[in-house]
């Protein structure tokens, strides 16, 4: 039988913060989700935002946009993190990302970018959040908790799909990592 841990974040000033934001029922959605993607910017080595903007992501955008199904685009991006040995977290949130990219219609770039962010958010959120239940105003119940991650994360799609896209192939590592670098700007609130 096996078991899981919850990693909790580091026991940071930006991480407090988001505790506050998480317990505290004044505190706007939007103020929270940029809480979060503030402190998730400042974790040491880049934590999960420099996962996300590394080149084998974009390489998984581009899988997406190829890819004919959403079994072949999760079975595509797992060999491709695979044999790249660039196995991560950022790569495991991008997996999920091009499964949910083809289960919606429209444009799959739009998608998988919304997907990737929204992912993430729920991992952030899902590693803390839950040891704040019953303890807090906020979160009183596991529905309360819920309810606040599922808003969160909606204010994050929102505020992706307001970023506009480089000129040029957006899969390019360089475009890539630009792009990336302004959704989490505008998502921490620096732009």
């Amino acid at each position: 039988m096996g078991t899981s841990t919850n990693q909790r974040s580091p026991r940071t000033p930006n991480w407090k913060s988001v505790e506050v934001a998480y317990t505290h029922p004044g505190i706007t959605i939007q103020r929270t989700a940029q809480e979060i993607w503030r402190a998730a910017v400042n974790e040491p080595n880049g934590g999960l935002v420099s996962g996300l903007r590394s080149p084998i992501i974009a390489q998984c955008l581009e899988v997406v946009q190829t890819s004919h199904s959403a079994t072949d685009a999760a079975l595509q991006v797992k060999r491709l993190l695979a044999l790249s040995g660039q196995a991560s977290l950022a790569g495991e949130i991008a997996q999920r990302a091009a499964v949910i990219t083809h289960e919606s219609k429209g444009n799959r770039t739009n998608a998988f970018v919304k997907s990737l962010f929204s992912e993430a958010s729920n991992y952030l959120v899902s590693r803390d959040l839950p040891g704040y239940v019953g303890s807090a105003k906020r979160v009183l119940t596991v529905q309360d908790a819920t309810a606040l991650k599922s808003s969160i994360i909606r204010e994050v799609s929102s505020n992706v799909n307001s970023i506009p896209k480089p000129s040029g192939k957006l899969s390019s590592p360089r475009n890539w990592q630009k792009f990336v670098n302004n959704v989490v700007d505008h998502l921490s609130g620096g732009k």
